[in-house]
C-alpha cells in the first residue's frame, strides 16, 4: 500500500506543481465528449491520515483521464519531462496499483 500512496503523491505533485500541466490537464479533462464532473486532484497531507480517502476518490475518479492525458501527452511531445511521464504511465497502468486504490477505497467506506 505504501507504494500505491507514493504513486499518488508523485501523480499528483507532477500534475499540481505545474500551471501549465494543471491547466492541460483540467482541458483535457474538460474538453472530452464523454465528460463527466469528477473531482479534482488533492495533494496527500503527510499528517491527516483521514483526508487521505478524498485523494484516493480523486484520483479513482480521474484514472482514465490521467492515463489517457500522460499517454497524450508524449504522443503530441508537449512534456517537459518525458522520463518522469513514463515513469507516470507505468506506474498507473500497473493492475495492482488500481487495485490497491480501490481495495483502499473499499475499506474506507
Amino acid at each position: 500500500m505504501k507504494r500505491c500512496i507514493d504513486i499518488i503523491q508523485s501523480v499528483t505533485v507532477y500534475v499540481k506543481s505545474s500551471p501549465r500541466r494543471l491547466a492541460s490537464f483540467t482541458e483535457f479533462e474538460n474538453g472530452g465528449e464523454d465528460y463527466v464532473e469528477t473531482e479534482k486532484l488533492k495533494k496527500l497531507c503527510p499528517t491527516r491520515w483521514v483526508m487521505r480517502m478524498p485523494v484516493v476518490r480523486a484520483i479513482l475518479q480521474n484514472y482514465a483521464h490521467l492515463l489517457d492525458w500522460f499517454q497524450e501527452q508524449i504522443s503530441e511531445g508537449k512534456i517537459e519531462d518525458k522520463q518522469a511521464t513514463l515513469i507516470h504511465i507505468n506506474s498507473l497502468s500497473d493492475f495492482y496499483v488500481f487495485f490497491s486504490l480501490n481495495t483502499l477505497m473499499d475499506w474506507w467506506r
